[in-house]
């Protein structure tokens, strides 16, 4: 792996990590679902109790690129042994490397809300100069870290998309949205799996709706089966591979255009 056996020292060639950082032409930003429990480049400060800002640590380049995840040794929510097996093509961006034939730049941020979404496009834009479309997959953790209701819990989540679409727009990046997959039925209590679906079809929605008024890409992950899980909301790598192949039928014609 390039970047990550020895991060402190810098263990890799400066050079050879730029050439690969100026051939990114996607970048993919999202939760867990997206990427590692490693938390990339950042970590965060603060508590529920103030607001929490978030550092870049230039010298933790983490799971920058997506096949260079190295799958941590105590997950936290995940079997070992499936995790350790599947490693990084539980990711879609691993998978959407495959799909399109070359390097997807992976910022996915474990275990946090769509608050990062902002930060996590402003580093992106930093980094990857060259980039051409960012996929932003961010809201799972919202629903479950927030005590607000529902209708407000949206407004949270595109409040923060807004921001970061604005950045993009601004630098005349092409925008891939990922609607907030449904829940696994085969985990925990089917009726509150049942219920936490209809809340995201709500949002998912009023998401779209948001993405069709910005000329944003829209990309429904709703027809997800329980078979795509490997437990109640992370996918396998069958599920991965769904997302990516989704992924990529809008993100081809893009670089293609380009």
């Amino acid at each position: 792996m390039l970047i990550k056996k020895n991060v402190d020292g810098f263990g890799f060639d400066p050079a050879k990590l730029k050439e690969r950082v100026d051939k990114i032409r996607v970048v993919c930003v999202g939760d867990s679902i997206t990427g590692a429990d490693l938390r990339g480049p950042f970590t965060a400060y603060g508590s529920d109790e103030e607001d929490c800002e978030y550092t870049l640590e230039i010298t933790k380049l983490g799971n920058l690129f997506a096949k260079d995840y190295e799958p941590p040794k105590e997950p936290k929510t995940i079997t070992r042994h499936v995790i350790v097996e599947e490693g990084p093509k539980r990711y879609y961006p691993f998978q959407l490397e495959g799909l399109l034939g070359e390097e997807v730049a992976n910022l996915g941020f474990a275990t946090e809300p769509s608050d990062v979404a902002p930060v996590l496009v402003k580093y992106g834009l930093e980094n990857f100069s060259n980039s051409k479309i960012f996929v932003i997959g961010l809201g799972t953790n919202d629903f479950g870290m927030f005590s607000a209701n529902n209708q407000e819990i949206t407004a949270h989540i595109l409040s923060n998309f807004q921001e970061a679409y604005e950045l993009l727009e601004k630098d005349s990046k092409q925008v891939i949205m990922l609607g907030i997959p449904p829940v696994c039925s085969r985990f925990g209590d089917p009726s509150l799996a049942a219920y936490s679906n209809e809340v995201r079809r709500a949002h998912n929605n009023e998401l779209e709706s948001f993405c069709l008024e910005r000329k944003i890409h829209y990309v429904d992950l709703s027809d997800m089966k329980d078979e795509h899980f490997l437990d109640a909301i992370h996918p396998r790598y069958i599920g991965a591979e769904f997302i990516a192949n989704k992924v990529y039928e809008v993100a081809s014609p893009l670089l293609r255009a380009t």
